[in-house]
Parts: C-alpha cells; sequence; structure tokens
C-alpha cells in the first residue's frame, strides 16, 4: 500500500488518539466563579501538592453540589495510598455544608461560617479533628488548612493543578499524572 494510501486511515487513528487522549486528561483547576454559577466553583479541578503526595479533585454537579475526593501516598513513584477522603458540598437553604468521609467512614458535617468568592470556611466544634476546614484560592493555587478551634493543632497544604511540574523535580516542558 502507498503513502497515499495509508494517509487517511493516518489521520483517521491519530484523530482518535487525540480524542481518546483528552477524554482521560487531569481536569484543571476553574477560575473564580462568575455571577449566575456555583458559588464554590473555583474549587473545582484536579490539585496536588508540589510533591504530588497529595492529591485532591473537585467536580461541579450543579449550583448546589461538588463532589470530591483525595488521597494520600507514601514510599516511591506513584506510592501506596495511605490515606482517601471523599467530601461533597452541598448547599442547602443559603448555607454550604462541607462532608467529609475519611477512609469512608462519615460523614462528619462541617457547616459553612464564613464565605468570600475565593475563600470558604466550615466549622464542627463537636468534632474531635479537625473542627475548622478552610479553602482558599491564591491565584492558581488552593491552600487548604485543617485545625482545632483554638488553632493549637492544624496542618495545611498548598495545591497546584494537577498536571504542572514541579521544576526542581521534573524539568520544563513535563506533567505529572
Amino acid at each position: 500500500m502507498t503513502a497515499t494510501a495509508l494517509r487517511p486511515a493516518l489521520i483517521a487513528c491519530s484523530s482518535l488518539a487525540a480524542l481518546a487522549a483528552s477524554a482521560c486528561a487531569t481536569p484543571q483547576s476553574q477560575p473564580l466563579p462568575v455571577a449566575g454559577e456555583n458559588p464554590m466553583g473555583w474549587l473545582a479541578g484536579c490539585w496536588r501538592t508540589e510533591d504530588g503526595a497529595f492529591r485532591e479533585v473537585w467536580s461541579v454537579d450543579g449550583n448546589k453540589h461538588l463532589f470530591g475526593h483525595n488521597t494520600f501516598r507514601q514510599g516511591s513513584d506513584p506510592g501506596t495510598v495511605v490515606f482517601f477522603e471523599q467530601m461533597r458540598l452541598v448547599e442547602t437553604g443559603g448555607t454550604w455544608t462541607f462532608s467529609a468521609y475519611p477512609n469512608g467512614v462519615g460523614p462528619s458535617d462541617f457547616p459553612q461560617t464564613s464565605a468570600r468568592p475565593d475563600r470558604a470556611e466550615f466549622t464542627n466544634p463537636a468534632h474531635d479533628f479537625p473542627q475548622r476546614v478552610t479553602y482558599q484560592r491564591d491565584g492558581a493555587a488552593l491552600n487548604a488548612e485543617i485545625m482545632t478551634l483554638d488553632g493549637e493543632r492544624s496542618q495545611s497544604w498548598t495545591f497546584v493543578p494537577c498536571g504542572t511540574a514541579p521544576p526542581a523535580e521534573d524539568g520544563p516542558g513535563k506533567t505529572l499524572p
């Protein structure tokens, strides 16, 4: 068969490959929402810590729901999942509630106590730890913090959109899964 005869088949195969790759692509972070959109939509997308140990993914389902999950991995690349959590954000009667299911157990509900277009805080004083969960966008990054109400115990993470490589580890043009 000649190269001319193969050209339509090659074009069709490369088009299918591109379509398949885009369907499996990692969702990127979303810009801050505009009026009429989900006010928590700025959480949507795939987020990871610089070292890739933590990954958190949020999906928008209409104007009043977001669904998320996160994993923490330890060990060599890609590592073993040692913690996972399913999460849900639901708006009811003008109030958002963050529901967490750590390692599949829950829910633990945290009603929203503070909100800005780029920041949300949820608290549950009756919960052992955490009692406060905060998310805040900082440009293209997402900051998350969990803590006790008195701030005595806290943990925080800075997430970047998935698919962006840490400059020191992977070099220019590389992406992480």
